[in-house]
This record gives structure tokens, C-alpha cells and sequence, in this order.
């Protein structure tokens, strides 16, 4: 058969941290990646997995092979004749791929407009082809409201009524995300679905909920919210960018709605008590011995983009001191096998935070609830109230 023993080879350029393969705003960190294309993957596919939705079931991998060296020269024998889009895969750890994934993506792009191009074969070799690989998330990433479209269109496979509940994404500075999360509540089939919207396709998992339990009682996300894009540079700009340059193995999470976020946060429910972002930073300070729990900023933001408070891992701390400081005091007054159920901040500050904190806490058998209130870490009243009629109540993490 003509071509069998034909030879495809190319190039492949290196990895340059350039303007192409790292927007203003991304975070690149020397030492993550070697700055040449050493162990990249090549491989001719039967179709384009970018624009066809991974090609059905008629994906194929045609032909491949592993660039061996810094050149970035290699060859794939034995190529037929026919039709190939040519891709390249670049791993954070060329031994590890399958635990790692990919770092880095790169395909054919003969007319330069960032959509791979396919080659034909026909009788002969073709040569001085070159693949240009590109940082995976500059390829595929997508800010919350391109994802959220997606995201209604799979839940509404489920019900007609889907109210949308939360998002959770783990963005990059810019807002955009590989993967997004997106959770609806159907009252008409008393079901919560979770809908993740990634950069080859859609999945979702469903899960019966009690129409009398707490995911009723959440508020719905509101319309015309703000997307990530502006939720991230009010963040960045909130402290979250000099914690990056100042913090290594830093990640971000982002999540709005009460579905996707801890309840124990040290941040006053007056300033909470409709949906809102919260964003995540993490990360262990450069220069300085790395800790069994990474330091933290928390940045809170109402839906509409407008930073409302923010809380630190010494915040954090302080508020479990408080939490401690409570629990002495009930022991002390013998009022023990009682659950925090609930915070309440008499005093508000402007930036949402409080400094007076007013801890509840709840007894079942004797329906007994009580309520310490603290300043700092200094008790000022304790208030019981016995056959308090609470049902259903569900004790904070």
C-alpha cells in the first residue's frame, strides 16, 4: 500500500514562557516544567478532539511517538496515506502521566487562527512540520458564565423546575477554570443534580433530597450574578495577588452559594445572609519551612462582585479559640453533650467582620439551647433557654 513506509516527521517548538503561552495574569513557576519539549507525546488522531466533542466513538490514535531529546526533533513511521490531525501532549511528570495529567497541549496550526489543522499523506513524507504547544489552561479554560450555559442545558435533561443552587471551580488569577461545578435543586423531583462542565464534555450525578431538610431552605443564586472573571479581580485586588507572589504550591477555590461552602467560616451572618462568593487562597510561604496546613486567605464577596469581608488562617484560628472558650464555659456550668448549632455577630464591622460573637448551642434530649456570647476570647453572658422547641437542628462542622 502506497505510504506504508513513509515518513511524518517535524518539530516541535520548545516551551516558551512568552505572551502565547502565558497571558498577563498567569501564574508560571520555574522549576514546574523544563523549558523544552523532552518526552512531549505526539500522535496523529483520526479527527480534531478540540471541535468534534472527542469525535464519538470514532477517535483514534493513528500513529505516535515521544520526542526524545531538547531539539525537539522526531519521526512516525510507517504512516498510511490519509487525512491526521497531528497533537501534542506535554506531562508535568513524563514517568508519572496518568497521575499527573497534562501540563501542556499542542497541535498543527497551518493558518495560524488557534484551531488545529489536519494533514494529508498521500505517496510520500511530509516534512518541517511544526506543533506549538500551548499551557492547557490558556487552551481550555473557561470563566463561570461561558460554563454555566452548558451547565442548564444537562440539568434540565433531569426537570423542567432546576433552580441553581452554587458554582465551585478552582480558577486560575483570571477567573477561568478547566472545570466547573454547578448544583440544581428540583422541587417537583426532590433532587439535587451536580452538573460538571469540563473542557471535552459534560457528566452529572443526581441525589434525592428531604423536602423538609436544609438544601430546601437555600437560597437560588441570583440573576445576573457576577461571573468568576469579575469575582477573581476584586479578589486578586483584595489581597489575593500578593498572597500568590508570596505563597508557593498556591491553589485558588471559588464557589458561590451555601451548597459548595463550610458553614463555620468566622465570618458574621448578617454579612452572609444572602448567597455570596467566597474565594480560597492557599499556599505555604515562600522562604519560610512548609507547615502540615497551608496558610490561608479567605476573600467574601457579595453576588454582585463587592468584597464584603475577608478572613485569614489567624482569623480562623482565633475563631476556633472562641469556639474552645465556649465549650470551657458550658463544662464549667455542667452543661455538657450540647452541639454548636448556630453563630450570631451583635456587633458588625465594616468590612463584615465581627468582634462580638454570640455562640449557640443545642441539647436534643433536654431541648435546651444556649446561647455564650464572647468578646475576643472573654465570655460576657451566657442565656439558657430550656424547652426551646427546636426540631430538625444540624450541628455546624
Amino acid at each position: 500500500m502506497a505510504g506504508l513506509r513513509d515518513l511524518l516527521t517535524a518539530r516541535a517548538e520548545g516551551l516558551v514562557a512568552s505572551s502565547a503561552s502565558h497571558p498577563e495574569g498567569a501564574v508560571a513557576k520555574a522549576g514546574t516544567l523544563p523549558n523544552d519539549p523532552t518526552h512531549t507525546v505526539v500522535v496523529l488522531l483520526s479527527c480534531d478532539p478540540l471541535t468534534q466533542d472527542l469525535c464519538g466513538d470514532d477517535a483514534r490514535v493513528l500513529g505516535g511517538t515521544v520526542v526524545p531529546d531538547a531539539l525537539g526533533q522526531f519521526a512516525i513511521e510507517h504512516v498510511r496515506d490519509g487525512t491526521y490531525w497531528p497533537f501534542a501532549v506535554r506531562f508535568f511528570q513524563p514517568d508519572l502521566p496518568e497521575d499527573v495529567g497534562p501540563a501542556y497541549l499542542g497541535f498543527y496550526d497551518a493558518d495560524g487562527d488557534g484551531a488545529p489543522d489536519p494533514v494529508t499523506v498521500s505517496g510520500g513524507s511530509i516534512e518541517g512540520l511544526s506543533l506549538t504547544l500551548y499551557d492547557l489552561f490558556t487552551l481550555l479554560a473557561v470563566p463561570s458564565d461561558e460554563a454555566e450555559g452548558r451547565a442548564w442545558t444537562k440539568a434540565a435533561e433531569y426537570a423542567g423546575d432546576q433552580e441553581l443552587l452554587g458554582v465551585l471551580g478552582f480558577p486560575q488569577v483570571d477567573g477561568r477554570a478547566l472545570v466547573w461545578y454547578f448544583a440544581f435543586r428540583s422541587a417537583s423531583t426532590s433532587t439535587l443534580t451536580v452538573v460538571e462542565v469540563g473542557p471535552f464534555e459534560d457528566a452529572s450525578e443526581t441525589y434525592p433530597l428531604d423536602p423538609n431538610g436544609p438544601v430546601f431552605a437555600m437560597a437560588t443564586l441570583p440573576e445576573g450574578y457576577a461571573a468568576s472573571e469579575t469575582v477573581m479581580a476584586a479578589a486578586m485586588a483584595e489581597g489575593g495577588a500578593e498572597f500568590m507572589a508570596t505563597h508557593e504550591e498556591a491553589f485558588i477555590i471559588a464557589t458561590a452559594g451555601r451548597i459548595f461552602q463550610p458553614h463555620d467560616l468566622p465570618v458574621s451572618p448578617e454579612a452572609l445572609h444572602r448567597p455570596h462568593w467566597i474565594v480560597l487562597f492557599a499556599g505555604q510561604p515562600i522562604g519560610q519551612p512548609h507547615d502540615d496546613e497551608p496558610d490561608y486567605l479567605i476573600v467574601v464577596l457579595d453576588m454582585e462582585g463587592q468584597v464584603v469581608g475577608r478572613v485569614t488562617r489567624e482569623d480562623v484560628a482565633s475563631f476556633q479559640q472562641r469556639r474552645e472558650r465556649a465549650h470551657q464555659i458550658l463544662a464549667d456550668l455542667r452543661l455538657d453533650n450540647l452541639m454548636l448549632v448556630g453563630m450570631i455577630s451583635p456587633q458588625i464591622s465594616a468590612d463584615g467582620l465581627s468582634g462580638a460573637w454570640q455562640l449557640a448551642f443545642y441539647a436534643e434530649d433536654r431541648d435546651l439551647l444556649v446561647f455564650v456570647t464572647l468578646l475576643g476570647t472573654d465570655v460576657v453572658d451566657v442565656e439558657v433557654i430550656e424547652q426551646a422547641g427546636l426540631t430538625d437542628v444540624q450541628p455546624l462542622p
